[in-house]
């Protein structure tokens, strides 16, 4: 676009010979925009800004997505930690629980053990003591009369009969103390009628009394027998 700049004109003749036109670019900030292409500016602006917030909201919604998943990560490790140890915890009582039983177990296995090892040793500590007592007996018998005569009085007295007495004894002990009746025992009895039996299947030592008042078996086995089941039943 030209146009004629008067400021220009270096020299005009009124006579119209000379007349000098100078050729100018207009400034573009000088040139009239038309509405549409200020509309399109205005617009193309909004769009800038709007993108710009856009962004700026995007950037925003990411950070808080962020936060927001570390925030869920700490709180899922959280739970799965306090979980975890809670499990865990469970877990070891439930062994400890289980050891404890068990050792419950063995302890009163080793209990029953030790007592029936201990009844085993008793008892085996009774038979050898009452051996060793009854060969000791039977030792003593064999060199002291007077041993075997106490038994018989002593069971005779526990009796107290008041009629016909029958004793009841072993080979040895009829060969050796009755050969002659018993004559020895007539200051013990006095009147009183009485009778030996020698009695084969009764063993050395044995010695029974018996009247219409009862019986008394005052042998040194069964002295000992009875000694033994005494025992054994304070043990048990």
């Amino acid at each position: 676009m030209i146009r004629i700049d008067r400021s220009f004109v270096e020299t005009m003749n009124l006579n119209k010979e000379v007349v000098v036109i100078a050729n100018r670019e207009v400034p573009e900030n000088k040139r009239s925009e038309t509405p549409q292409a200020e509309k399109k500016r205005d617009v193309a602006a909004e769009e800038k800004e709007i993108l710009q917030k856009a962004a700026a909201e995007a950037d925003r919604i990411v950070a808080d997505a962020r936060l927001q998943s570390d925030d869920i990560k700490k709180n899922a490790w959280k739970a799965g930690y306090s979980d975890g140890k809670a499990r865990a915890q469970r877990e070891m009582e439930a062994a400890i629980h289980e050891q404890q039983e068990d050792a419950k177990r063995v302890f009163k296995k080793l209990e029953a053990y030790k007592q029936d090892l201990y009844l085993d040793l008793l008892d085996n500590v009774l038979e050898l003591s009452f051996d060793i007592a009854e060969k000791i007996i039977h030792f003593n018998l064999q060199r002291d009369d007077d041993i075997y005569k106490g038994i018989a009085r002593k069971a005779i007295q526990a009796l107290n009969p008041s009629s016909k007495l029958v004793l009841r004894v072993s080979r040895p002990e009829y060969d050796r103390f009755f050969s002659e009746d018993g004559q020895w025992l007539r200051e013990d009895i006095g009147s009183l009628p009485f009778e030996v039996v020698c009695d084969p299947g009764m063993s050395q030592g044995g010695f029974i009394a018996e009247s219409d008042e009862g019986v008394v078996n005052a042998g040194v086995g069964e002295q000992l027998d009875k000694l033994k089941r005494t025992l054994n039943g304070r043990v048990q």
